[in-house]
């Protein structure tokens, strides 16, 4: 194994490293040459004398295709130009290396389609390296390698070992590791665009997935704004055609995976995916997101067409974080009973009443989301009960502002809503031994909504105060509240109060939690959830 790895370093080395002379290639006109000229820079900016650059086929294969011509390579002069000659049109990759400092680089596709091409100057980085963990399947560990196309950059397989290290890869973005075989003509892909640091080590893990992307999660001024650190936290992940190809995936999603920075594997949900429509909104509950933090990540993994799905909402919106219930409202409401599902195991699906169809399924904030209309639509999700600190929230868009409406209601027990003779925001509980507490009864401040614009609202109850939250930001707080809600067997009402209070407008993302969340948990919901999404970031 020791002679085949010195062998190819070998081979790397005649292709890469052989100092060359500009002389054109002795072409006719029938086979011209064309020119491909640039420069390269030093670390600190100035010219890179000396370096040696090669100009490489895009799908070379450095161990089984010829060695490059002589005339694909050069060194750089005294102003760190170079001037490399190709008998072909296509595209190609540039690679290049200071042989005292050991700096290098890699510029990837690069068209050549005229008798000379200019590439754009080009700073050497220090290098990095790629920690490759094998497949258990599907290589073979004798005659196996691993390689990058488009470069000189390959090493073999060592059977007795379960990775493989590249090292001294140029700093920036393989678009490609692949796998091959020395007696094979066929060669498949381990993982697409692989990000290399300058000086550090990048893990691929997880091989058998051909994608992956890294989601950073900054909760910076620049970012969610979000001070401290929230625990057991459902991050939502919003991919569109912008940030994800849906053609290299499984149709319904199935492949996708995420884990943390460490590889630890992430629970997830699929609320909804459409290939289609090239939409999908994915729940990936995180242990905990770090305030103030703009380097904490995320993993997603992608390309697997051999494995089932894992989603599961009942891990991600799991009762022992105190959800007692979640409801996306994406679902059509014509469909049935219960046909709006609570993510929670507790099983509270609801029921559309009134004259709802698959018309009140529309646009939301988040997918799809249901819209009321006022007169007599509303949802039963059943007993659905909070014996003490409670968080019940949603995002709501109001069509009329004329009459009061009740988001969320249980008979006697707790509410949400917006009153038009107060023309503000409240949220209540009653007890056994009193009426409804809450604003304006024990003080507070009015908070109003806008006519035809989204809101987030937000009310707890900590044992002692009734706070309300609107859009991430603590708007009102009671005088000392020591009664607790009261418990009945009364259903929870989503859209009205008894026969009136009727919503008209527009429900999503309804939730029932059975304790008092945090002001940088509320918020860090509202930054993440809102149509612009200020905490995660695609790398």
């Amino acid at each position: 194994m020791k002679s085949k790895y010195v062998l190819l370093l070998a081979v790397c080395f005649l292709i890469f490293f052989v100092r060359c002379t500009t002389a054109p290639l002795a072409g006719g006109s029938d086979n011209p040459d064309f020119v491909v000229v640039g420069s390269v820079k030093d670390t600190n900016g100035s010219p890179a004398r000396n370096a040696i650059v090669s100009i490489i086929p895009e799908s070379y294969n450095p161990v089984s295709d010829e060695p490059l011509s002589s005339f694909m390579t050069d060194t750089t002069d005294i102003l760190g130009n170079y001037r490399l000659v190709v008998l072909q049109k296509g595209v190609y990759n540039l690679q290049g290396i200071d042989p005292q400092k050991g700096t290098r680089l890699l510029v990837n596709g690069i068209s050549v389609a005229e008798d000379t091409s200019l590439v754009n100057s080009v700073t050497m980085a220090t290098p990095g390296a790629v920690k490759i963990a094998l497949p258990t399947t599907g290589i073979n560990r004798e005659s196996g390698y691993i390689y990058v196309p488009g470069t000189s950059i390959a090493v073999f397989l060592d059977s007795q070992k379960d990775s493989v290290i590249i090292d001294s890869i140029p700093a920036g973005n393989l678009q490609v590791l692949a796998y091959a075989e020395i007696a094979g003509s066929d060669s498949f892909a381990i993982r697409f665009n692989v990000p290399v640091e300058s000086g550090k080590t990048t893990e691929v893990v997880n091989s058998l997935w051909r994608y992956s992307c890294r989601i950073f999660l900054n909760t910076t001024v620049e970012g969610a704004d979000v001070a401290g650190d929230v625990a057991l936290f459902p991050v939502l992940i919003r991919l569109n055609e912008n940030n994800f190809d849906f053609s290299k995936v499984q149709p319904d999603g199935a492949d996708i995976r995420f884990t943390k920075s460490d590889n630890s594997a992430l629970s997830y949900e699929i609320e909804s995916w459409d290939a289609g429509d090239k939409r999908a909104q994915i729940w990936v509950k995180v242990d905990t997101v770090y305030g103030n933090n703009s380097t904490q990540h995320i993993v997603m993994y992608w390309g697997n067409p051999d494995v089932v799905g894992r989603s599961d909402a009942g891990t991600v919106f799991d009762t022992a974080n105190s959800f007692v219930g979640v409801w996306h409202m994406n679902e059509e409401p014509l469909t049935g009973k219960a046909a709006i599902k609570d993510r929670t195991v507790n099983g509270h699906n609801a029921t559309s009443l009134g004259a709802m169809t698959s018309a009140n399924s529309c646009d939301g904030i988040i997918g799809k989301a249901l819209s009321f209309d006022g007169v007599d639509d509303y949802l039963d999700a059943g007993n659905v009960s909070v014996t003490g600190k409670y968080t019940i929230g949603l995002w709501v868009l109001l069509d009329t502002l004329e009459k009061s409406q009740r988001f969320i209601f249980k008979d006697s027990c707790y509410t949400l809503w917006y009153d038009n003779d107060t023309a503000s925001v409240r949220v209540e509980h009653m007890s056994t031994t009193t009426w409804w507490r809450g604003y304006p009864q024990d003080s507070g401040t009015q908070v109003p909504m806008v006519k035809g614009k989204w809101h987030y609202l937000t009310g707890t109850f900590d044992g002692s105060f009734l706070r309300l939250y609107k859009n991430g930001t603590e708007l009102s707080v009671t005088e000392k509240i020591t009664v607790l809600p009261r418990t009945s067997s009364d259903p929870l009402w989503i859209g009205k109060a008894w026969n009136i209070d009727f919503v008209d407008g527009t429900m999503d993302e309804v939730r029932i939690e059975g304790t008092a969340r945090q002001a940088d948990w509320i918020r860090l919901c509202y930054m993440n959830q809102r149509i612009d999404d200020l905490l995660t970031n695609f790398e």
